[in-house]
């Protein structure tokens, strides 16, 4: 099973038991806006695990500080910054997404 099935299986059990995306954590909620902003969604072992978000060298990944984004170059995250919501974000972060 891929961690994006485990992810699926995970959603569907807390969908199948009334529970909507809306009361679900940040980065479940946009999902969706990050797909459509650009973004890949890199899915992590486990139901549990916080979603990251991809676009080029860009990564977006929640950590202590909020939604930290940096970009991989040559094996480093660099350029770190932070953000408290994912959905600014994501969408902050996407108007620096080269095409």
């Amino acid at each position: 099973m891929t961690n994006k099935e485990a992810f699926d299986n995970g959603l569907a059990y807390y969908l199948e038991r009334g529970h909507t995306i809306d009361s679900m954590r940040d980065d479940i909620q946009h999902q969706s806006l990050a797909i459509s902003l650009g973004y890949t969604v890199e899915y992590g072992k486990n139901f549990g695990e916080a979603l990251i978000f991809i676009a080029g060298d860009k990564h977006i990944w929640y950590c202590s500080k909020g939604w930290a984004c940096a970009e991989l170059i040559n094996g480093y995250f660099r350029s770190h910054r932070y953000h408290s919501e994912l959905k600014e974000a994501l969408e902050s972060e996407a108007l620096s997404i080269a095409p």
